[in-house]
């Protein structure tokens, strides 16, 4: 396994963050491509568990495992190289789309760039699975829980989405402990826990939360009190960033009335057109209240105490595979979380079509054919997944404009 400075890692994120749209399982898609794949940094069983601890915690789950990724690769300065450069672009695009927005009202070549990418980020994740269940579907066990993960997403309302999530780790970790079991494997003496670097890690959390629910003598239009909300608020963030838009929504524009109804959709609209996570958001609502340092304060705060508690809990995860019976559940969890990056693909896919389009359209037609032209360019050619976006981006802008 490489080693990589934590300025390289940086770099590395900043460029896969200025592509990863499409959402939580398009950005890991990436990812993986690149940190696994290419650049040899971690395994996919890694990638994998990062997938299955992200999906537990609150906050955005795609920082969540970004997060994770980095932690592994080079420790607290690793994890805070990656999900800092990976939320940077969409932070720097959303400040540059909040003002294009403004003053011509509308963002056309930015949908049709995002219109072409995100069949190609399906692609990416189709070509992911492939490779991910040729090296860890090896029974016919395992191949069963992939399909119940994806028959399960399938099958379950969207509102439940995190619920469902949870089912299939509980059913794939239960059927690794019963039938995954390495017999000849015994627990090694575990080592001592970190318990300093979990404290110190964990302690700025339970200042966060103390400071939440006092009553403080600070102005509700405040930096510190835009911190304090969203900061809050995030860790309560469990199923993703959809699942908060509601309390989002109440908090800034009805409690702190930060912003109107139509400028929260605004904001959720350019959330959806800037790679990355949709609870970038946050930084319009926030530069509405106080310009530059506004956006970035909030942006802090829905983003850090996540990350924060994604690294003491990456800590226990580590200490806790020294088990036997860990590694078991984790090899079930594994193969559960293949089928639900599988049906991820079908999501991202279908999220590139117009609403309502006809299926015989030229819209329609063109979108499948990049997707198309992406899984040959991926398969055949071996493309660079940070070439390959681009040029489905500039397809977009060419033919869906």
């Amino acid at each position: 396994m490489q080693k990589i400075k934590p300025v390289e890692l940086f770099w590395l994120f900043l460029k896969i963050g200025s592509f990863a749209f499409g959402g939580f399982m398009a950005l890991i898609a990436v990812v993986e491509k690149i940190i696994v794949k290419e650049k040899e940094l971690l395994t996919q069983e890694d990638v994998l568990d990062g997938i299955s601890l992200g999906s537990l915690m609150p906050g955005p789950m795609a920082v969540n495992v970004i997060t994770y990724i980095g932690y592994r690769i080079g420790g607290f300065w690793g994890a805070l190289a990656t999900a800092t450069g990976v939320i940077i672009p969409s932070f720097i695009l959303m400040m540059v789309f909040s003002w294009i927005y403004s003053t011509y009202g509308n963002i056309d070549f930015v949908k049709a760039f995002f219109q072409g990418v995100i069949p190609a980020v399906a692609a990416v994740i189709c070509e992911v699975v492939w490779r991910m269940g040729k090296k860890n579907l090896k029974s016919a066990l395992q191949i069963g829980l992939a399909i119940i993960g994806l028959l399960i997403l399938a099958i379950a309302p969207k509102q439940y989405q995190v619920y469902s999530t949870l089912l299939v780790m509980l059913i794939s970790g239960f059927a690794g402990y019963l039938f995954l079991s390495e017999e000849k494997k015994k627990t090694a003496s575990l080592a001592p826990f970190p318990l300093v670097k979990f404290g110190m890690t964990i302690l700025p959390i339970l200042i966060l939360a103390v400071l939440t629910f006092l009553a403080l003598p600070i102005a509700a239009n405040s930096l510190g009190n835009l911190f304090i909300t969203f900061g809050g608020m995030s860790v309560m963030l469990f199923g993703g960033g959809y699942v908060f838009i509601p309390l989002l929504q109440e908090v800034v524009t009805s409690q702190y009335q930060w912003v109107g109804e139509q400028a929260f959709i605004d904001s959720i609209a350019l959330g959806q057109v800037t790679p990355g996570p949709i609870c970038i958001s946050v930084a319009f609502i926030g530069f509405q209240v106080k310009g530059f340092w506004g956006a970035l304060v909030s942006t802090i705060g829905i983003f850090g105490p996540p990350a924060l508690l994604m690294i003491a809990a990456s800590t226990v995860m580590e200490y806790m595979k020294q088990s036997a019976v860990v590694t078991s559940i984790m090899k079930g969890i594994r193969s559960g979380v293949i089928g639900m990056i599988f049906y991820s693909a079908y999501i991202v896919l279908i999220s590139a079509f117009p609403e309502g389009a006809d299926p015989l359209s030229y819209s329609v037609f063109v979108i499948i054919g990049i997707f198309i032209l992406s899984l040959f360019a991926l398969f055949r050619l071996k493309f660079s997944v940070l070439v390959l976006l681009p040029l489905a981006g500039i397809l977009g802008i060419l033919f869906l404009r």
